[in-house]
């Protein structure tokens, strides 16, 4: 695998991003946390994909490259952050027993890793969405397996950020979406404290729907961008940029 970039900023933001780091509930409530400290990568022509998630929980964010050498690897995250802040300018990477590194004067060899511990459902997932792709307008409601999306909304990541950063002060980690086929709302309820709210939204179309959900999924978006969340009862929840999916299963006990 071979691939350059001018910005290799923007791989960086990309692997930082794979940690998606935010308040997740846990048994201590809701506290500070990450998802695994590994991710995937596969370059395809001039399209580099990352991945990382686990069996509730999945993300990706595609980067445009100059592709050299279609392959794939796996990384630790922390171990490519802690490098990728040093490069700057026209950087090569390639990947062969490790990962190399190189923007003309500085050269790096860091380690591979031998697998991600929930490979398996990423790869299902990742298969799942491969037709998935970002709508300007929406012109498809998306199948997911077996069924398919019944409403869909846009909003801005601001928008989405504010939302959950109100509902966080009820520290239920629980978010309850309402989809009217007009309007959204978000809410949350400890018991003792709730909150609720209605970000404005761009465009939407389809179906009534009302999900649950968990983690801090507005932590994966940049606040600039425009993001399509597509909804169906009970079901699990897709939200799609120009370079990113999230799909997080709904809520239930645990997860």
């Amino acid at each position: 695998m071979k691939f350059t970039t001018e910005h290799p900023n923007i791989i960086e933001d990309a692997i930082k991003k794979m940690e998606v780091k935010g308040k997740y509930l846990k048994d201590g409530g809701l506290l500070g946390g990450k998802l695994k400290d590994y991710f995937y990568c596969c370059l395809k022509e001039n399209t580099l994909s990352f991945w990382n998630g686990n069996t509730t929980f999945i993300v990706n964010y595609d980067v445009q490259v100059e592709g050299i050498e279609d392959g794939e690897f796996f990384g630790s995250i922390s171990k490519m952050l802690a490098y990728m802040k040093k490069f700057h300018g026209e950087t090569t990477f390639s990947v062969a027993d490790f990962i190399s590194v190189s923007d003309g004067n500085k050269k790096a060899s860091i380690p591979k890793v031998v697998n991600h511990p929930d490979w398996e459902a990423i790869e299902r997932i990742k298969g799942m969405l491969s037709h998935v792709v970002y709508q300007p307008a929406f012109d498809t409601l998306w199948h997911f397996g077996k069924s398919q999306f019944e409403g869909a909304f846009q909003m801005f990541g601001k928008n989405f950020q504010e939302a959950i950063s109100l509902l966080e002060l009820c520290r239920s980690g629980v978010y309850k979406l309402d989809f009217d086929g007009n309007e959204c709302s978000f809410s949350s309820n400890s018991g003792i404290e709730n909150s609720s709210i209605a970000p404005a939204l761009v465009q939407r179309t389809g179906e009534p729907a009302t999900l649950e959900y968990s983690s801090p999924l507005h932590a994966f978006f940049d606040k600039d961008e425009l993001i399509n969340f597509y909804v169906r009862d009970a079901f699990p929840l897709l939200i799609v940029s120009h370079n990113k999916k999230v799909l997080k299963a709904p809520f239930m006990a645990g997860n």
